[in-house]
């Protein structure tokens, strides 16, 4: 078998055990992109981003001139950025808007809980006995939550429990 060099041996492990990871505990979901971002304000960033990189492998003498063009195109996207939300806020002030006129209130709370940043959910999921069937009434769905969390929360006795178990009663017997 062929011998690695510390670098090679190094990819090889840290490539195995990113494997190994990834199989376990799954991908990492990246980040979602905001949604109020047009695609004029990501190529803006993506310039900044490589701007960044050239300062910094940049020596003294070009860093300078680097730095104010990233000053200047810093402040391009941050107006960029603040023009694209401004846009998207309008748009859903619009949108709920309509909806209050319409009575749409379903659609009024989920512009209104959108606009406050807080992502808008709907469990629609009823509760199903063990069988699967849709349970209608609170007190069917009452006695299905207790059903569930005694299967699951009650775990027969540990081997240490039985034998504690049994010498309390060897103790009692021989009490009497």
């Amino acid at each position: 078998m062929n011998e690695l060099n510390p670098s090679e041996h190094w990819t090889v492990i840290k490539k195995n055990m990113l494997a190994k990871s990834e199989s376990i505990l799954g991908i990492s979901k990246k980040r979602q992109p905001k949604e109020w971002i047009t695609e004029e304000t990501w190529n803006k960033i993506k310039a900044r981003k490589a701007i960044k990189q050239k300062i910094n492998n940049a020596d003294d003498t070009t860093r300078t001139t680097l730095l104010t063009e990233y000053s200047e195109i810093n402040k391009r996207v941050k107006r960029y950025a603040r023009r694209d939300k401004r846009a998207w806020a309008d748009k859903r002030a619009h949108k709920a808007q309509l909806a209050a006129e319409t009575n749409n209130s379903r659609e009024l709370y989920e512009v209104t809980k959108r606009l406050a940043g807080k992502p808008f959910r709907c469990n629609q999921t009823g509760i199903r006995d063990a069988a699967g069937q849709m349970l209608a009434s609170t007190q069917d769905q009452l006695n299905r939550w207790q059903e569930y969390f005694r299967s699951n929360l009650t775990a027969p006795p540990s081997q240490q429990q039985q034998q504690q178990q049994q010498q309390q009663i060897y103790h009692h017997a021989n009490a009497t």
